[in-house]
């Protein structure tokens, strides 16, 4: 478990976010925020992409290296390697 100067954030032993150093003492705070969050319709993380099969055949038609086409769509190379396993 990281442990945090007052001020900064770091992670819970689970991974969870901590926001301040009470969240440390006391687990069942940073538990009760994020139960909180969640049943406001808060969400965590970066916003998924949505990569179809077809955006990926389009621009490997067009001529396009699937390094190329991740960096189009905003993605992963192995994201664009899987979709056009899919396919």
């Amino acid at each position: 478990m990281k442990i945090c100067s007052k001020g900064t954030s770091g992670l819970y032993g689970n991974g969870h976010r901590v926001r301040f150093n009470s969240d440390l003492k006391y687990p069942q705070v940073a538990d009760t925020r994020l139960r909180n969050a969640r049943e406001n319709g808060k969400k965590r993380g970066h916003p998924q992409r949505l990569v179809t099969c077809e955006q990926t055949l389009q621009l490997q038609s067009e001529g396009h290296s699937q390094r190329k086409i991740a960096a189009k769509l905003g993605v992963g190379f192995g994201t664009v390697r899987e979709r056009l396993k899919e396919e």
